[in-house]
């Protein structure tokens, strides 16, 4: 859920601190126009969430809490990068990754609901996970309408992923034991 709420933010506030000029619109030497900046950004979101579906199809997910715990390690991860060179390209590497590792998680969720849930109650168990994820995601994306400054706005982001990593670890480690 922490990592559908960071794609949401992500997908609102960059699409508002673009617009506003709060992230430079230079890319690998080249200054984009506010709407090419935007479609790197969102071009990132879109081929990470691509790229979860084509590598989670092929995935054997057998420790699924562990799949999340490092994914939101590694999104935790890109996203204290984005903050400490906070420049476009960083910033749609934070998207990208941030979408993929969404997607894989999500997949992660899935397969622990298809392994652990009785099948009697699998189909409301798929509409609870359904519905987190959706709230997390429209919660992620109302945070974004708020006017932070551009590496505030990416450091709350990367904040939410630091918090949930350390709680992933923390679950991932006790459920382990």
């Amino acid at each position: 859920a922490a990592l559908r709420a960071v794609y949401g933010f992500l997908l609102l506030f960059l699409a508002f601190a673009i617009k506003k000029g709060d992230l430079t619109t230079v890319a690998f030497g080249r200054e984009l126009t506010d709407e090419a900046a935007l479609g790197l950004v969102g071009g990132a979101l879109v081929v990470g969430t691509f790229l979860a579906t084509a590598i989670g199809t092929r995935l054997r997910i057998h420790r699924p809490t562990a799949i999340q715990s490092s994914s939101m390690i590694i999104v935790a991860g890109v996203a204290v990068l984005a903050v400490v060179k906070f420049s476009l390209p960083m910033v749609a590497l934070f998207c990208l990754v941030a979408a993929l590792f969404s997607g894989i998680a999500k997949l992660a969720v899935d397969a622990s609901i298809q392994e652990r849930i009785p099948e009697r109650l699998r189909a409301s168990s798929f509409a609870h996970s359904e519905t987190v994820l959706m709230l997390a995601f429209v919660l992620g994306g109302g945070l974004g309408l708020v006017p932070f400054d551009g590496r505030i706005g990416i450091a709350v982001a990367g904040g939410v992923g630091v918090l949930a990593a350390i709680r992933g670890v923390l679950v991932a480690g006790r459920l382990r034991g």
